[in-house]
């Protein structure tokens, strides 16, 4: 019975430490995504907003209406972009692939 206890232990433990791993693994992930923002006409937003749950620093567009951000994957961070005469719209990280692109439409 002992030798069986020590078996299933030694099968079993290897496993679950495995399983720990992989759960934070999950949390430290992250992606790197290029943006691009326009308009309902196919136009670059140049200066378009971007704020990242969790950052206190706003970023932006570059003049091709495009920024690349790391994005950590494990908290599923929210991602918001807005501009000038836009309405404002809001994301999940991990709805976006390497390269995206997102329409904003203008304020009626």
């Amino acid at each position: 019975m002992r030798n069986l206890v020590i078996i299933l232990v030694t099968l079993i433990f290897p496993f679950s430490l495995f399983a720990h791993n992989n759960k934070d693994s999950e949390k430290a992930k992250s992606k790197v995504v290029i943006l691009t923002v326009t308009d309902e006409a196919g136009e670059s937003i140049a200066g378009a907003k971007i704020k990242l749950q969790g950052f206190d620093k706003d970023f932006f567009t570059d003049f091709e209406g495009k920024i690349q951000l790391s994005l950590s994957t494990g908290n599923n961070p929210q991602i918001h972009i807005n501009s000038v005469g836009f309405k404002p719209l809001q994301l999940n990280a991990a709805s976006l692939s390497t390269f995206s692109s997102v329409t904003l439409n203008k304020l009626n």
